[in-house]
C-alpha cells in the first residue's frame, strides 16, 4: 500500500510542473490549487516554482488577495521568496490601483536585503503617476539611478505619457529629452504619447513641431538642444 502511494505521489510530482503551469496558463487556477492541495496532503510539499505558478495566476485573472494569500502561506513554510514573487504581487497591487500597499511589499522587499529590478520600479513608477504622486515618482527615479539600474524603454514611456495626459508637457518633453541622452531608443508609443499630449491640450502647431522633431531623430539620430535634466521634484 505504502509502495503504491509513494508511486502515485511521484508519478504526480513528474508531471506537476508540466500539469500546474498549463492548468494556470489555461485559467483553471481552481483546479490548479486542488491539485497543488491534493499533491500536500500525499506528503508532497509545493515548492516556490508551484506556488509562484499559481500565484501568477491568480494576479493575471485578478484575484490579488488570493496570491497574497498564498505568498503568505510561502513565508510561513520559510521558503526562499525572490524579486520575481515580490514583482508578481507589486504590479498587481498597481493594476488594482493599490499603490500605497505595493508600495508597503516594496519595503519588505529592500528590508530583506532583496534587490529591486527595472520591473519592480516600473510597475511602482506606473502605479504612483496614475495617483499623479510626482514626489514620490521622482524619489524612485532618483533610487534607480543610485542602485545603477538601466532605465528601459517602458519607464520613459510612462513618465512621458503620465506628464502627457497631466498637461505637464515641458516635463514631458524634458523626460524625451534624457532618454535620448540616455541611449534609449524611444518607440511608436514614445512618440505617439508625446504627440497626443499637444493635442491633448489643442496645441496642434506644437504636435506638428513634435513631429518633425521626431522625424529628424528618426532620420538623423540628433535632436536640437537635448538637456540631461531629471524628472521635477
Amino acid at each position: 500500500m505504502k509502495a503504491e502511494k509513494l508511486t502515485r505521489v511521484l508519478d504526480m510530482v513528474d508531471k506537476r510542473p508540466s500539469k500546474v503551469t498549463f492548468l494556470t496558463t489555461s485559467g483553471r487556477i481552481v483546479e490548479a490549487v486542488k491539485l497543488v492541495n491534493k499533491m500536500a496532503k500525499m506528503d508532497y510539499k509545493p515548492d516556490i516554482i508551484t506556488y509562484g505558478t499559481i500565484m501568477n495566476g491568480f494576479c493575471t485573472i485578478g484575484k490579488t488577495n488570493e496570491a497574497i494569500g498564498l505568498f503568505r502561506k510561502m513565508e510561513e513554510r520559510n521558503l526562499e521568496l525572490n524579486v520575481v514573487l515580490y514583482n508578481t504581487i507589486i504590479d498587481s497591487l498597481c493594476n488594482d490601483r493599490l499603490v500605497t500597499e505595493a508600495l508597503n511589499f516594496f519595503t519588505k522587499l529592500t528590508s530583506k536585503g532583496i534587490r529591486p529590478n527595472i520591473f519592480t520600479y516600473n510597475s511602482l513608477i506606473q502605479g504612483l503617476c496614475n495617483f499623479g504622486r510626482w514626489k514620490e515618482t521622482t524619489k524612485l527615479w532618483n533610487e534607480m539611478v543610485e542602485r545603477k539600474i538601466m532605465l528601459d524603454v517602458r519607464t520613459f514611456n510612462i513618465l512621458v505619457d503620465a506628464f502627457g495626459k497631466e498637461g505637464m508637457l515641458k516635463e514631458a518633453n524634458k523626460v524625451f529629452d534624457v532618454m535620448i541622452q540616455r541611449g534609449v531608443e524611444p518607440d511608436t508609443i514614445t512618440y505617439n504619447s508625446l504627440i497626443d499630449s499637444y493635442c491633448l491640450q489643442n496645441r496642434m502647431d506644437e504636435a506638428v513641431k513634435s513631429y518633425c522633431r521626431i522625424f529628424v531623430h528618426l532620420e538623423f539620430g540628433v535632436l536640437d538642444g537635448c538637456v540631461l535634466i531629471g524628472p521635477p521634484s
